[in-house]
């Protein structure tokens, strides 16, 4: 009877305890599932930090058919060259959405404070030279200063407003004062009174007359009626040729060859 009691009271503590282990299972933090985009491997964010960033390149990238992906590389691994390393990983890792693998991917090294800039297909005229010039001067300051998570959201936030442009037609492009569309119209007007200053200026002695009676002889014709007729007029019309819009970007893509053959865009240097 003892013997029966103390199994059933075992069998009610062993119950105990997977119910108390199942209520701490729930209260394990589970990491959010680990995205491709975003590639930490100097360890520079905190998990919380990685999750965020991870589901904001998921969402952005999906948005916009625009592969966003940031790598960062820890001191001890050995960049040559940034601009090839960047390129090499955008292919080995197969980088990029749609039928052009359109992507922008952001390196960082921390060996010797390198950054790069790789991007391919449609991304290279959406993200072109000047693009990219602006998007470094909005983060170096807090790469400067290794505020790593700051440059990061900067670097999002810009880049959703290039794509959002981009799908609109506008493309990042340097502003041009407002004389700058002055002096198209002020050199055809200059030019045009060169030119006709230059015709006019053998005809200096020339004066105006009304009628041709100066250009006769005295006493050498009589005309006893003169009349003017209205006989015909014409008309030449020229068909001037409008130029087509493209639809590519107004701004510059500088562009060069990987390895194995691809074309890409991109920058790099210091932070």
């Amino acid at each position: 009877m003892n013997e029966a009691k103390l199994m059933k009271n075992a069998a009610r503590f062993l119950l105990f305890l997977a119910a108390i282990f199942v209520l701490f299972l729930n209260f394990i933090p589970v990491a959010a599932a680990a995205s491709y985009r975003l590639d930490d491997q100097a360890g520079l964010l905190t998990e919380e930090e990685q999750s965020f960033f991870a589901a904001e390149l998921d969402r952005i990238s999906e948005r916009y058919a625009c592969d966003i992906v940031i790598l960062t590389l820890g001191e001890d691994v050995t960049v040559f060259n940034p601009t090839v390393y960047a390129d090499t990983y955008f292919e080995e890792q197969n980088l990029g959405l749609g039928a052009d693998q359109s992507g922008m991917l952001f390196m960082l090294s921390m060996a010797e404070r390198d950054w790069a800039i790789a991007t391919h297909g449609e991304a290279i005229e959406i993200f072109n030279d000047y693009a990219q010039e602006e998007l470094m001067n909005e983060i170096l300051p807090a790469l400067g200063d290794n505020n790593m998570s700051a440059a990061f959201a900067d670097l999002l936030s810009y880049s959703e407003m290039i794509l959002e442009n981009a799908e609109k037609g506008t493309y990042a492009e340097p502003s041009r004062p407002f004389y700058f569309y002055l002096i198209p119209p002020a050199l055809g007007l200059l030019l045009t009174a060169i030119i006709m200053r230059s015709l006019k200026s053998p005809l200096t002695s020339v004066g105006f007359h009304a009628a041709a009676s100066s250009y006769l002889l005295d006493d050498s014709l009589a005309i006893a009626t003169a009349n003017d007729f209205f006989l015909s007029s014409s008309i030449a019309r020229t068909i001037i040729p409008t130029s087509s819009d493209s639809g590519g970007g107004s701004g510059r893509s500088t562009t060069h060859t990987s390895s194995s053959g691809r074309t890409f865009g991109g920058s790099s240097g210091k932070f």
